[in-house]
């Protein structure tokens, strides 16, 4: 899994995010913060906000999202997502996080997921810098800013959600396709697929 968050330039701007509309959203900026998988940029979960509020509030619910459906074994994500509590979080779901460590964080004492992972940061970097640059997958999803333009042009709040959401769809449907191409898949669809259709909410 990965974790980022990126600007969109609408008429007004937009970043990606991970809460729900009861945030305000700034006029000129949205905030899009999401999880990918690694190994097909399918993204996990995804939020969408205001830019004022710091990224690592968004970890926890999106880590808890993720792993409604997913199995979590690592989680690479910016300094931006350092925190305690994030890290706990992806321990009680069974993963790994790992999050680069700021120059000035404290040596921890204890035996905490913090200590260990700062322990590996610290001295062995080129073990935890090989788990952390897997998360290059998820600025890969993330750059559908390229593919489907990094402005919103909708002007309520609303809207302007709606048209991330939609740029993320969007994304899935490439994701798809491509992986139909590289595994050899035949798509069947309608009601010749026998399978029943699953709403995820």
């Amino acid at each position: 899994m990965g974790s980022c968050g990126h600007h969109l330039q609408p008429h007004h701007t937009t970043r990606k995010l991970l809460s729900l509309h009861s945030l305000p959203i700034h006029p000129e900026f949205i905030a899009t913060r999401l999880h990918s998988r690694v190994r097909n940029d399918a993204i996990t979960a995804v939020d969408i906000s205001g830019w004022q509020v710091h990224d690592s509030y968004f970890s926890d619910p999106l880590v808890r999202r993720t792993a409604k459906h997913f199995e979590i074994a690592e989680l690479a994500a910016e300094k931006a997502y350092l925190g305690r509590r994030n890290m706990e979080a992806v321990e009680a779901l069974g993963g790994t996080p790992y999050i680069p460590f700021k120059t000035n964080t404290v040596e921890p004492k204890d035996d905490s997921i913090w200590a260990k992972m700062h322990d590996l940061f610290m001295y062995n970097r080129g073990a935890f810098m090989w788990h952390y640059h897997k998360r290059s997958n998820a600025e890969s999803a993330s750059s559908m800013e390229g593919k489907f333009g990094d402005a919103v042009r909708s002007m309520s709040e609303v809207e302007q959600v709606n048209e991330v959401l939609a740029k993320v769809l969007c994304h899935h449907i490439c994701v798809l396709i491509r992986a139909a191409h590289e595994l050899g898949i035949e798509p069947i669809f309608g009601a010749g697929s026998g399978v029943e259709p699953k709403l995820f909410l």
